[in-house]
């Protein structure tokens, strides 16, 4: 009988925490990213290498999409295993909102100098390869995420850096 009443009560909460993640994981899920384009060059200067992606973001959900921080950071997958390669420099955090059904279109250029003094440096690995975006984004009403509505990461599908 003890646990049959255990059971009752705690049942509620179960169920709340698992719709709670659901909820989370469904929201990562209407959010889309795709590309212009699925390979882009690889641009080289004796002070610079860069790569320019322009992606389309699409919220599929019913909830505003918060994007936050500086911007999204590049990885490479290098044996199959992501690894950040780049992380955009910039003086205050940024939030961009889009509205449920809208896009927004992004032109993201990666670069990294070999000039010492100019950030952010040119991080070896930033070669030929696959690679990804990895945004920060949150679910809310309010383009300042708070405690309660931390950013989470959304990755891109992947896509081909060239040497021309």
């Amino acid at each position: 009988m003890q646990w049959h009443r255990f059971a009752v009560l705690i049942a509620p909460t179960l169920v709340g925490a698992s719709c709670t993640k659901n909820r989370g994981e469904q929201d990562l899920a209407t959010t889309i990213i795709r590309f212009v384009q699925d390979s882009v060059p690889l641009q080289q200067t004796p002070d610079l290498t860069k790569f320019t992606v322009t992606s389309i973001i699409h919220n599929d959900g019913h909830r505003p999409v918060v994007f936050g921080g500086c911007g999204p950071e590049a990885q490479r997958n290098i044996d199959g295993q992501w690894q950040t390669i780049w992380t955009p420099i910039c003086g205050s955090p940024q939030h961009a909102s889009i509205a449920p059904g809208d896009s927004l279109t992004l032109q993201v250029t990666v670069a990294g100098f070999t000039v010492p003094g100019i950030e952010p440096p040119l991080d070896p690995r930033m070669v030929a390869g696959t690679y990804r975006l990895r945004f920060g984004i949150s679910y809310s009403d309010s383009i300042n995420p708070t405690d309660s509505n931390k950013l989470e990461a959304l990755d891109s599908p992947a896509f081909k850096v060239y040497q021309p």
